[in-house]
């Protein structure tokens, strides 16, 4: 995800977050995306089910207007009941929601 989104970095802002890492693919991240200047207009949340919430949040506390939602290799992203019920209230309030 990091590499392709890296690709696309003369057309938009690419920042990388990751909550292990100092680096990804040789560039810098951050923790958290609070911690990126002038907030998020997309973000790609990319992590296991077990991290979804804690992901989702991080990004619409940055102000993120969409989220493109995925996880590593194409595996089945499967989600309990309350992150169910988290969609569909992110549906209903108008944020753009896409499941890959």
């Amino acid at each position: 995800m990091a590499r392709g989104a890296l690709r696309g970095e003369h057309r938009r802002r690419v920042h990388l977050v990751n909550h292990k890492r100092d680096t990804v693919l040789g560039r810098p991240t951050v923790r958290s995306a609070a911690e990126i200047p002038g907030g998020v207009e997309l973000a790609v949340v990319c992590v296991p089910a077990a991290g979804f919430e804690d992901a989702v949040d991080d990004a619409l506390g940055a102000g993120a207007r969409a989220i493109v939602l995925t996880n590593q290799k194409a595996a089945v992203l499967e989600l309990t009941g309350r992150q169910v019920g988290l969609l569909a209230n992110l549906d209903l309030s108008g944020l753009a929601i896409t499941l890959q």
